[in-house]
């Protein structure tokens, strides 16, 4: 078992919003200010770094007006566009908590975000602000995945924090339909790839396990980013030897 990360190594943890809600507008809101919450100053390690790459969930009406104003019109550029627009949200309600944030977008977008520049991140985590990556990598047929996997490489970062939904980390199976699905409190990246695990697409998976960079798996829930940050052995660890 990988030994416990270290407070002042940057992390980058891959945020996501929902994709399918009921009621998008109450339940994004809901699910924005619940991570901002979470990511508050006084529940950070100190000296930890956080980097967040947001996912391509949004609300119709801002994917719309923002892909006529960008002149978008393939839908995986749609997709760039929508996390783009995740990332502002994120932000402003970071920034209502006190907490100095910046986003960092792969397209040119520089009245609302900065360009995705290495160094600059880097300099932001240094000074203690949290970086959203926004629009992936800047190209399409390229995952969130694939991107949180390279941003995190890029910063040098020590871990991927992966929160999802409802599930405590890595099953063999989906426990939501497959009540014979067994946890899997390790794995490493191979054996996710070579199992089909639903974890990240294969891109990232090869990408982490080609560097070695571990993925730390766990449930989005009250005090969990915390204790993974803090070192506490929650959920799946993802790991290369």
């Amino acid at each position: 078992m990988r030994p416990a990360m270290s407070p002042a190594a940057p992390v980058p943890m891959a945020a996501s919003v929902p994709r399918a809600l009921e009621d998008p507008p109450q339940q994004l809101d809901a699910a924005i200010a619940k991570a901002a919450d979470w990511l508050d100053r006084d529940q950070t390690p100190e000296g930890f770094w956080v980097g967040m790459l947001e996912s391509s969930y949004c609300m119709e009406a801002e994917w719309l007006l923002a892909m006529h104003f960008l002149g978008i019109r393939h839908p995986r550029e749609r997709d760039l566009v929508a996390t783009l627009l995740n990332a502002l949200s994120l932000q402003d309600a970071l920034e209502k908590l006190g907490v100095h944030t910046r986003v960092q977008s792969a397209i040119n977008v520089s009245e609302v975000a900065e360009p995705y520049i290495r160094r600059r991140a880097i300099r932001h985590l240094e000074k203690g602000r949290v970086v959203i990556f926004a629009a992936g990598t800047g190209n399409p047929f390229f995952t969130t995945d694939t991107a949180a996997a390279l941003r995190a490489l890029e910063i040098g970062a020590e871990a991927i924090l992966m929160a999802k939904n409802a599930v405590r980390g890595v099953y063999d199976g989906d426990p939501r339909v497959d009540a014979d699905a067994r946890f899997l409190p390790d794995l490493t990246h191979l054996e996710a790839i070579e199992r089909g695990l639903k974890v990240m697409d294969t891109t990232a998976l090869s990408l982490c396990m080609d560097n070695k960079l571990p993925i730390y798996v766990f449930e989005l829930a009250e005090g969990n980013i915390h204790r993974v940050a803090a070192g506490e052995r929650i959920g799946t660890i993802i790991s290369t030897p």
